[in-house]
């Protein structure tokens, strides 16, 4: 019986896209609140802190990486679905026939 055998080239592949967008995705959010002025933000009051300058700017661009993020992810889950759904339908006998 033939084992599986792991591409090590894809899981290296896979590892460094995950990490180059989870630093993209988690530190874009820390720069733009970085670069914003605390103490306006604070003496203002938490009600009107986004009405500043740039933050709208600010708003939509999280709110960008928010829609981005929760379209990956469902893109993800379905190209896992998918092909998981083919194999629940195989027929485990046909399929080692085969081999």
């Amino acid at each position: 019986m033939n084992a599986i055998r792991v591409d090590h080239f894809v899981l290296f592949f896979a590892l460094v896209l995950s990490a180059i967008a989870s630093i993209a995705f988690g530190l874009a959010p820390a720069f733009l609140v970085a670069n914003s002025n605390l103490q306006v933000n604070l003496r203002d009051g938490g009600a009107r802190s986004g009405e500043s300058s740039g933050g709208r700017r600010a708003h939509n661009i999280l709110l960008t990486l928010t829609s981005v993020t929760i379209a990956l992810a469902t893109v993800a889950a379905l190209a896992a679905y998918v092909p998981a759904r083919r194999a629940m339908s195989a027929d485990p006998m046909i399929a080692l026939r085969d081999e």
